[in-house]
């Protein structure tokens, strides 16, 4: 099975290594000028299937990936079945004379997808380093070779029974079934445990109960690796690919705990907490601030999982970053860096309690205001997107409701890249774009989105609210709005002002960079208004409906690209449901 997917990994690992190569310096704005070449018009074309989502609530339902990460499965999927179905002959004249060759390969197949599954499932592995894609990217190919092992599990079981059966009947099955030492018997357990794994990691039913889902997941797999080293009894070299699963598995919990793990980490003290002052924003909303220590760095749009050893031990949870390294937030007019001690880096989370830990935590904030704790820190982690502020000359920042924490970081990372005249970045203009249902909840991170609009150049970042909710009609349906110019809008001149992190400035910067809007855009409108005449990327991080939206849109705007009116549409969404 390696073959199948060794190309698809070693392409995408080109791709990665290409960009990092290119995005070493800021790309020639005059190659640009001439318009799409050849190249930018087939990327486009294939863009326009790949970003491609089911829409409307079953798409939403279903979870479904985009039309490319579809393609990809599929590939795999109709590969997996030709080397089945082409197996001949299926079944031996007697069961006597050997197993059925059909099952022979089938369990073969799916004996060997194991290492990769839990390739896949790491926080720390090899694919995420040649391609990088993070684990919450991979994690739909995962769960897709999951369901190809169960399905191959099945028609390796099938030919089994059907033999025993037309041979022997009902009871020569059951007397072969518990035949001292049968596989028929020891196959049971890693079938049903299969089952468990594949069914219970449907979204949906995932959603239901995800603290539930992650502690008995990983108890699961455990199990089924340890049922299958009792099926396969070490036939043939079946024995090899569990042990190298194993090795993986190993590999991916030292590389967390010694590299990741604040609490062993192997360049600081061990058993040492981060402090993390934690407070109350209103509407549903917590703001987390951890110290780490300043050599710690991160990427815009990467996560971490905290641990709070004070309210739950056991409890490990991601935590989207909003906040950028301290060496980089630095304030135009005082040229100092924002955090207020020199040895530290400061972690900043904005988080929507929703149930379980996170319904505990807004609990014990709301009781004890700018309450305090001790924080294990576990990452970063997160896709290595390419360096946007050389390649790309827009920028368009789409976040909803608490998605606006994977965005932050990335305007105020772009915002800082422009300030700096001498580094000649090719970024020149960057918008955000936040829907929110209640006006209240723009305060959330309002001060950080008129702070990045004023430490870019005069107009380079410019910031768009549309609040939902206030928009509804009397009948209970929120209007939908085409495009900003058809829109009423208004500056947010009542939210306050924003001051530098510095107290012994006076400067004082207003919120009329920020425009509300009320509403809900319409993106597939939205979307190709905004972009400019050259190269433009789209990051989007929100719900499920709001990606699907987002992807179509984006989709659909490489029309442009085709006809010669832009060079490049590019899309990337955060994914932190998997």
């Amino acid at each position: 099975m390696c073959w199948i997917y060794a190309p698809i990994i070693a392409f995408f690992s080109v791709v990665f290594f290409a960009h990092l190569y290119l995005d070493r310096r800021p790309r020639s704005k005059e190659v640009d000028r001439r318009g799409p070449g050849l190249w930018d018009k087939t990327v486009a074309l294939l863009r326009s299937f790949t970003y491609r989502r089911l829409p409307g609530k079953i798409g939403v339902f279903l979870g479904l990936p985009s039309a490319g990460v579809l393609f990809l499965i599929m590939i795999a999927a109709v590969a997996s079945i030709a080397m089945t179905f082409t197996e001949s002959p299926y079944y031996r004249e007697k069961r006597g004379y050997g197993s059925p060759p059909i099952a022979v390969r089938t369990g073969l197949m799916s004996t060997s997808l194991i290492p990769l599954l839990i390739a896949l499932s790491g926080k720390v592995n090899l694919i995420t380093m040649i391609t990088g894609y993070g684990h919450e990217k991979l994690n739909v190919f995962h769960r897709a070779i999951g369901w190809l092992m169960f399905i191959l599990s099945v028609v390796h079981t099938i030919p089994f029974i059907y033999c025993q059966l037309h041979e022997f009947g009902y009871p020569g099955l059951k007397r072969q079934f518990y035949k001292p030492g049968a596989m028929e018997y020891t196959g049971v357990p890693p079938l049903a445990v299969g089952f468990f794994l594949s069914v219970f990691s449907i979204p949906w039913v995932r959603c239901l109960a995800y603290e539930l889902f992650a502690y008995t997941h990983i108890a699961a797999a455990i199990a089924f690796l340890g049922t299958c080293f009792w099926h396969f009894g070490n036939e043939g070299d079946s024995w090899n690919y569990l042990w190298a699963t194993m090795a993986i598995w190993l590999v991916n919990w030292l590389g967390r705990m010694f590299w990741k793990s604040s609490a062993f980490k192997i360049t600081d003290p061990w058993f040492r907490g981060c402090p993390t002052t934690l407070r109350s924003l209103g509407g549903n909303m917590v703001r987390m601030d951890v110290l780490v220590p300043r050599n710690w760095t991160w990427r815009p749009g990467q996560h971490v999982f905290l641990r709070f050893p004070s309210i739950g031990i056991m409890e490990n949870h991601p935590f989207t970053i909003s906040s950028i390294p301290s060496m980089e937030a630095t304030d135009r007019i005082t040229e100092k860096p924002v955090s207020t001690r020199d040895d530290v880096n400061v972690l900043s989370f904005l988080v929507r309690p929703q149930l379980g830990f996170t319904k505990r935590l807004l609990k014990k904030v709301m009781s004890t205001p700018d309450m305090q704790a001790s924080a294990v820190v576990d990452g970063p982690y997160g896709t290595v997107l390419r360096k946007l502020e050389n390649a790309y000359e827009d920028v368009i920042l789409v976040a909803g409701g608490g998605g606006i924490s994977a965005i932050l970081p990335r305007a105020l990372h772009l915002a800082n890249c422009m300030s700096v005249e001498t580094l000649n970045r090719v970024t020149q203009r960057v918008r955000v774009v936040w829907m929110v249902k209640h006006a209240d909840a723009v305060r959330w991170a309002l001060d950080d989105l008129a702070h990045a609009a004023h430490v870019a150049p005069s107009g380079a970042v410019s910031v768009e609210i549309f609040v939902t909710e206030e928009a509804a009609d009397d009948s209970g349906v929120t209007k939908s709005v085409p495009t900003i110019d058809q829109m009423p809008s208004k500056e947010i001149a009542t939210a306050g002002t924003v001051t530098p992190r510095d107290s012994d400035s006076d400067h004082v910067v207003s919120h009329a960079l920020v425009k509300h809007f009320e509403g809900r855009p319409y993106l597939p409108t939205l979307i190709p208004s905004m972009l400019g005449g050259s190269r433009t990327a789209i990051i989007g991080c929100g719900p499920e409906s709001l990606k699907i939206d987002l992807s179509n849109a984006s989709a659909a705007a490489q029309r442009k690209v085709l006809n010669g009116d832009v060079v490049e549409v590019m899309l990337h969404t955060e994914t932190f449901d998997w």
